[in-house]
């Protein structure tokens, strides 16, 4: 025990919050800095940290050998559950189910045409379904509203999103690329968001330089036609 804080060890699980992730090794692999469970009420608060509020727990809680040692029963057939008890209380413990998927094939090409007497303010690509999700690239040839005239703005949006069960979460791992047709030194982001019914888009308004995207030198721009796509490298349903 030190600073009121006691480590010990049971033979039942929490009984107000389970947190089961299945295929762990993905998350591993995709090199995910942090993955977050979704809300859960205990005494009539919500829990769940966010940036600007405190958080409390453990940066050394277990192992890593004693953690991937199936024989210990904490990673077994690649899946494991955590576990939240704010206060004992006698109900059955709410299990929220996590299922990550590595899509095959799961990239979403759009060459854009006559890029340069594209007028209107914004365009979609057509819809493609990657993991059962509807998906589409929504691009601002001149910019949005925060990059008027000065970058290209690009976006991947869900088709469908009304479709989404309330409390579905869909986290994506994916890169936004624009293709370089020369030099095959493509310019590409690498993005983690979390999407539901109600947080439906995530790109950049200032993905690149208008001046850099019509500089025939760079190779993006190439007989008037332009090649952007968003490349899906984890997929993580959180229900």
């Amino acid at each position: 025990m030190a600073g009121g804080i006691t480590r010990t060890t049971r033979c039942f699980p929490p009984s107000h919050y389970l947190f089961k992730i299945e295929a762990f090794s993905l998350l591993v692999e995709s090199k995910v800095d942090k993955f977050k469970s979704n809300a859960f009420e205990a005494w009539g608060h919500q829990w769940r940290f966010y940036e600007m509020k405190t958080e409390w727990g453990f940066s050394q809680l277990l192992s890593q050998i004693t953690f991937n040692n199936a024989a210990n029963g904490y990673l077994v057939d690649d899946c494991c559950t955590f576990g939240a008890e704010v206060l004992v209380i006698r109900r059955p413990p709410e299990v929220q189910k996590s299922v990550l998927k590595k899509p095959s094939g799961g990239t979403i090409t759009w060459k854009m045409d006559n890029f340069s007497r594209l007028d209107k303010e914004f365009y979609k690509s057509p819809v493609v379904s990657i993991d059962d999700i509807a998906w589409y690239l929504s691009v601002f040839p001149r910019g949005d509203a925060r990059s008027k005239d000065t970058h290209l703005s690009v976006f991947l949006k869900l088709a469908n999103p009304h479709t989404f069960p309330p409390k579905l979460e869909v986290y994506v791992k994916f890169k936004l690329r624009l293709r370089n047709q020369i030099k095959s030194k493509h310019f590409e982001q690498i993005v983690e968001y979390r999407f539901t019914s109600s947080s439906t888009n995530w790109g950049y308004s200032k993905f690149v330089p208008l001046k850099v995207v019509y500089d025939s030198s760079k190779g993006y721009l190439v007989r008037d036609g332009l090649i952007v796509e968003a490349e899906f490298n984890l997929i993580v349903k959180v229900e």
